[in-house]
């Protein structure tokens, strides 16, 4: 994809304009959230339905939701410069991968971009962690799990070793013995939807990584 000189240029074009503002009226942030809709509508859905427990998940933490609906990771590269640059984070977590496979990318292109936008932020943000969650499987999407398995589990190998990246399957919190829990459907937004999470399910898809994030800034914050 070739690089966007102007916001007004790009596929999510009034997304990113709502958030540039934002980002010129935000001094600081120690956590940055970057990733598609599920980020994006964890804060700020279309409706009450699709809303997570943003402001109780994060509470005494300074964090800015940075997501973008229907993003990939060659699409997000394109406003790392516009949207992060200001900031010097202690963590940043992505959350990205989705609408690659969703648009029939093949896998291993798809993990290149990955690891292509890691690296670009780890280039920018040397002291900063990654955290990284994997592609969850959505209520209206079974037919892509193969490939989603396949994608986490090259980015999980990528993660390893590496002490500024965090691997978090938040994917195994919709499984239970191999196979989807028990009322999968119940954790999304079903009416003419299917793949967005509702209150329930952003209670369970961001039980993990919330936690580790504390922790994160809890350590900083001690030895500051």
């Amino acid at each position: 994809m070739k690089k966007i000189n102007n916001i007004e240029d790009g596929p999510h074009s009034l997304r990113v304009k709502e958030l540039v503002s934002l980002v010129n009226n935000t001094d600081s942030a120690d956590i940055l959230l970057v990733g598609d809709s599920w980020f994006e509508y964890y804060q700020s859905g279309p409706s009450e339905e699709y809303l997570g427990n943003y402001s109780a998940d994060f509470e005494n933490l300074n964090v800015l939701n940075l997501g973008i609906g229907g993003a990939t990771f060659a699409e997000y590269r394109n406003y790392i410069d516009i949207l992060l640059n200001k900031f010097n984070p202690k963590v940043i977590v992505i959350n990205l991968g989705f609408n690659d496979i969703h648009s029939n990318k093949a896998i291993y292109p798809i993990y290149f971009d990955a690891v292509d936008f890691i690296e670009t932020l780890r280039n920018k943000f040397i002291h900063s962690k990654i955290m990284v969650l994997s592609v969850c499987q959505s209520y209206s999407s079974k037919k892509y799990i193969k490939n989603e398995t396949e994608y986490n589990h090259l980015i999980k190998e990528f993660c390893k070793g590496k002490n500024y990246l965090y691997y978090i399957d938040t994917a195994a919190s919709f499984y239970k013995n191999n196979n989807y829990i028990k009322d999968f459907n119940s954790y999304f937004v079903t009416l003419n939807d299917g793949y967005h999470l509702n209150k329930k399910g952003y209670e369970l898809w961001s039980k993990d990584f919330k936690n580790i994030l504390k922790k994160e800034i809890n350590i900083w914050r001690q030895n500051r």
